[in-house]
Protein backbone atom coordinates (compact mmCIF):
# COMPACT_ATOMS: atom_id res chain seq x y z
CA UNK A 1 0.00 0.00 0.00
CA UNK A 2 2.74 2.67 0.90
CA UNK A 3 3.91 2.41 -2.76
CA UNK A 4 0.76 3.51 -4.33
CA UNK A 5 0.53 5.93 -1.97
CA UNK A 6 3.85 7.17 -2.82
CA UNK A 7 2.80 6.73 -6.43
CA UNK A 8 -0.30 9.21 -6.60
CA UNK A 9 1.04 11.26 -4.05
CA UNK A 10 -0.40 15.27 -4.74
CA UNK A 11 0.15 18.75 -3.43
CA UNK A 12 -2.17 19.38 -0.88
CA UNK A 13 -2.58 22.11 1.31
CA UNK A 14 -3.75 21.79 4.57
CA UNK A 15 -4.65 24.11 8.03
CA UNK A 16 -4.04 21.74 11.13
CA UNK A 17 -6.59 22.06 13.31
CA UNK A 18 -4.95 23.06 16.83
CA UNK A 19 -7.87 24.27 19.19
CA UNK A 20 -11.18 25.97 19.92
CA UNK A 21 -12.33 27.45 22.81
CA UNK A 22 -15.04 30.32 23.32
CA UNK A 23 -13.82 34.07 23.91
CA UNK A 24 -15.31 36.11 26.42
CA UNK A 25 -18.03 37.24 24.34
CA UNK A 26 -19.52 33.70 23.83
CA UNK A 27 -18.19 33.27 20.05
CA UNK A 28 -16.67 30.33 19.23
CA UNK A 29 -12.50 30.78 18.05
CA UNK A 30 -10.91 27.93 16.25
CA UNK A 31 -7.06 28.35 15.86
CA UNK A 32 -5.36 26.08 12.89
CA UNK A 33 -1.61 26.59 11.75
CA UNK A 34 -2.04 27.49 7.66
CA UNK A 35 -1.30 26.79 4.92
CA UNK A 36 0.67 23.56 5.66
CA UNK A 37 2.74 21.71 2.32
CA UNK A 38 1.82 17.80 2.22
CA UNK A 39 1.80 15.26 -0.08
CA UNK A 40 -1.01 12.74 -0.32
CA UNK A 41 -2.53 10.51 -2.15
CA UNK A 42 -5.97 12.22 -2.88
CA UNK A 43 -9.21 9.27 -4.17
CA UNK A 44 -12.88 9.91 -4.31
CA UNK A 45 -15.09 7.86 -2.33
CA UNK A 46 -16.55 4.53 -3.86
CA UNK A 47 -19.50 2.95 -3.29
CA UNK A 48 -18.56 0.48 -1.46
CA UNK A 49 -16.87 3.61 0.87
CA UNK A 50 -20.67 5.16 0.93
CA UNK A 51 -22.02 1.69 1.78
CA UNK A 52 -19.88 0.35 4.39
CA UNK A 53 -17.76 4.07 5.95
CA UNK A 54 -20.05 6.72 8.13
CA UNK A 55 -23.39 5.05 7.94
CA UNK A 56 -24.81 7.70 5.13
CA UNK A 57 -22.32 10.70 6.49
CA UNK A 58 -20.22 10.71 2.85
CA UNK A 59 -21.48 11.46 -0.36
CA UNK A 60 -19.43 10.83 -4.15
CA UNK A 61 -18.40 14.52 -3.44
CA UNK A 62 -16.11 13.60 -0.13
CA UNK A 63 -12.48 12.42 -0.85
CA UNK A 64 -10.36 10.24 0.83
CA UNK A 65 -6.88 11.17 1.43
CA UNK A 66 -3.77 9.03 1.85
CA UNK A 67 0.01 9.64 3.80
CA UNK A 68 2.65 7.76 4.28
CA UNK A 69 3.48 7.29 8.46
CA UNK A 70 1.85 8.12 11.15
CA UNK A 71 -1.22 10.87 11.30
CA UNK A 72 -0.27 14.19 10.91
CA UNK A 73 -3.17 15.92 10.36
CA UNK A 74 -5.96 16.32 13.41
CA UNK A 75 -9.65 15.78 12.97
CA UNK A 76 -11.46 19.22 11.86
CA UNK A 77 -8.62 20.43 9.34
CA UNK A 78 -9.10 21.43 6.38
CA UNK A 79 -7.27 19.95 3.31
CA UNK A 80 -7.31 22.08 -0.04
CA UNK A 81 -7.10 20.45 -3.33
CA UNK A 82 -7.91 21.12 -6.80
CA UNK A 83 -9.38 24.49 -5.12
CA UNK A 84 -12.05 22.46 -3.29
CA UNK A 85 -12.02 22.41 0.61
CA UNK A 86 -11.76 19.06 2.72
CA UNK A 87 -12.69 19.20 6.50
CA UNK A 88 -11.15 16.06 8.12
CA UNK A 89 -14.16 14.13 9.48
CA UNK A 90 -12.21 10.69 9.79
CA UNK A 91 -8.61 9.12 10.68
CA UNK A 92 -7.49 6.03 10.14
CA UNK A 93 -3.93 5.22 11.64
CA UNK A 94 -2.57 2.06 9.56
CA UNK A 95 1.04 3.12 10.79
CA UNK A 96 1.32 -0.46 12.17
CA UNK A 97 -0.50 -1.92 9.75
CA UNK A 98 0.97 -0.88 6.63
CA UNK A 99 2.69 2.47 7.20
CA UNK A 100 0.26 5.43 5.81
CA UNK A 101 -2.67 6.76 7.73
CA UNK A 102 -6.24 7.81 5.65
CA UNK A 103 -7.83 10.17 6.25
CA UNK A 104 -11.94 11.60 4.87
CA UNK A 105 -12.52 14.36 4.19
CA UNK A 106 -15.87 15.96 3.82
CA UNK A 107 -16.24 18.68 0.72
CA UNK A 108 -17.12 22.31 2.38
CA UNK A 109 -18.93 23.93 0.12
CA UNK A 110 -19.11 27.52 -1.20
CA UNK A 111 -20.79 28.99 1.88
CA UNK A 112 -18.26 27.24 4.25
CA UNK A 113 -20.88 24.58 5.16
CA UNK A 114 -19.96 20.65 4.61
CA UNK A 115 -22.54 19.10 1.91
Amino acid sequence: MINVVTEFSQDVTADIFISEAFDASGRLTITYVTGVAKRLAVFPMTFKDLQFVGEGNYTMQDKKFYECGSPSISLKSILYHNDESYKVDSLQDRSFEGSFSIYIGKKIDDTGEQD
